[in-house]
């Protein structure tokens, strides 16, 4: 295998923002004290997978943090997907030779 295939060319980040509130559904305990909450506000993604190399961002709107979560962790699969698709091209002909040698 060339050395340029050896590592995995692709990558995904993210940078979560979050408020902090007052307001904790944590009660506090014996020896701890909460005295915020971080609340989910925004999630910007970027990397350097062909056709996801704008940042996008997803920001928290009436349909809840739940929502935002799920829209994120969506988007991250696509950007896998679309890794894992250039990646299996890339192997393409070492994958064959793999699976037509004999054990």
């Amino acid at each position: 295998i060339p050395e340029n295939l050896k590592m995995f060319p692709y990558r995904a980040v993210f940078d979560v923002e979050c408020l902090l509130s007052k307001e904790t559904a944590v009660a506090d305990s014996e020896k701890t004290t909460y005295s915020n909450e971080h609340k989910l506000a925004s999630v910007s993604i970027c990397s350097n997978v062909p056709g996801y190399k704008s940042p996008k961002c997803f920001i928290l709107d009436a349909a809840g943090p739940r929502q935002l979560t799920k829209c994120m962790l969506e988007y991250l699969l696509e950007i896998s997907d679309k890794s894992f698709t250039l990646t299996r091209e890339a192997f393409g002909d070492y994958l064959e030779a793999i699976a037509n040698t004999s054990l």
